[in-house]
């Protein structure tokens, strides 16, 4: 039970600093962006895959308006990230010049509002989760 606490605060962690540094492009600059972004990506499956218990009770159970509400965000922060991510790849593309400028911008759009709308979703996540965050915590402090 503690390592597997602590697997989900790690992957917590390191999916809220690939975020934060992830639109921060003007900083780390097109490269150092893109490979965040891919980590970042990959960080959602491995929260997807700690969190699958609560998956598999999604559709197995009545539940409260809350907790229908919740899965109802998560499906769209995974949602957004997809969009995120298939809208990354096609801008990375850009530079080939196979791609026209008024679809380049379109998906430059698509990407920068998704972001947007995730960020709104992730934070309504993390105050739907916050009591389960500060549990997790205080359950690593005592094992340690």
């Amino acid at each position: 039970m503690k390592n597997n606490n602590l697997l989900k605060i790690t992957i917590d962690f390191f999916m809220t600093f690939f975020l934060i540094f992830s639109l921060m492009y003007s900083f780390t600059g097109k490269n150092i962006h893109k490979s965040i972004g891919i980590l970042f990506f990959i960080s959602v499956i491995f929260h997807i895959f700690i969190n699958k218990n609560n998956l598999k009770t999604t559709f197995k159970k009545k539940y409260k308006f809350s907790k229908k509400f919740c899965d109802i965000i998560n499906f769209l922060i995974l949602i957004m990230t997809v969009i995120i991510t298939i809208s990354g790849i096609i801008l990375s593309f850009h530079n080939n010049k196979n791609i026209a400028p008024n679809f380049f911008y379109l998906f430059r759009i698509i990407h920068i509002m998704a972001t947007h709308f995730m960020l709104f979703f992730i934070i309504i996540h993390i105050l739907f989760y916050y009591k389960n965050i500060i549990r997790l915590l205080k359950n690593i402090r005592k094992a340690n």
